[in-house]
C-alpha cells in the first residue's frame, strides 16, 4: 500500500497550539521516535509531511515523552496536546472540492467550492486542463489551498 503523506508539519503544530517552542518540541521528539519514509518525508521545498499513521505514531511518541521533563504536555500534566493532535479532523488539512472557475489569465490558480459551498482559492501547477464541475482534493497551505494529485489526462478528463 502506496504511504500518503499529505499533513504539513506547520499545520499539525498550528492545530496542537500556536507558537515556535512547540514546534522545536515536535521536532524533538520526531528526531526520536519517528522514522523517516514511515511516518514523514522531509521534502525540500514543502518541508516535512506526515502521513496519517505518522501523526497516530506522533501522538504515541508525545505520550511516552510525556513523562519526561520538558516533554510537550509535561507542563500541565493533563495529556491535552496528546488528545488535541489525535482529534486533528481531516478536513482541516484535506478537502474534496468542486471546481467552479478557471482562470484565464493565471494559469496557476482556480477556483473551488467544497461541500458547504465555500469558495476555495486552489493553487495548481497548471489550470489549462481543468474545466468548472470536476472533483478533486485539495490540501491547506496558508491562505490558499494546494492541489494534490495526478494532473488530469485531457480537458476535463481524469
Amino acid at each position: 500500500m502506496k504511504r500518503v503523506f499529505d499533513m504539513r508539519e506547520q499545520d499539525v503544530a498550528a492545530t496542537l497550539l500556536p507558537g515556535e517552542t512547540l514546534r522545536e518540541r515536535l521536532m524533538d521528539v520526531r528526531a526520536k521516535y519517528l522514522k523517516e519514509g514511515r511516518d514523514y518525508v522531509a521534502l525540500p521545498r514543502r518541508g516535512v509531511m506526515y502521513s496519517k499513521d505518522g501523526v497516530k505514531a506522533l501522538a504515541q511518541a508525545l505520550r511516552l515523552d510525556e513523562g519526561n521533563e520538558g516533554g510537550v504536555g509535561a507542563s500541565d500534566g493533563s495529556g491535552a496536546a496528546v488528545a488535541m493532535i489525535q482529534a486533528i479532523p481531516d478536513v482541516i488539512l484535506k478537502k474534496e472540492v468542486r471546481v467552479v472557475k478557471v482562470f484565464l489569465g493565471n494559469r496557476r490558480y482556480l477556483h473551488a467550492e467544497d461541500d458547504k459551498g465555500t469558495l476555495l482559492t486552489v493553487r495548481v501547477r497548471d489550470n489549462e486542463l481543468f474545466l468548472p464541475g470536476m472533483e478533486m482534493e485539495v490540501l491547506k497551505d496558508g491562505a490558499v489551498w494546494d492541489y494534490v494529485g495526478p494532473m488530469p489526462r485531457a480537458r476535463g478528463r481524469w
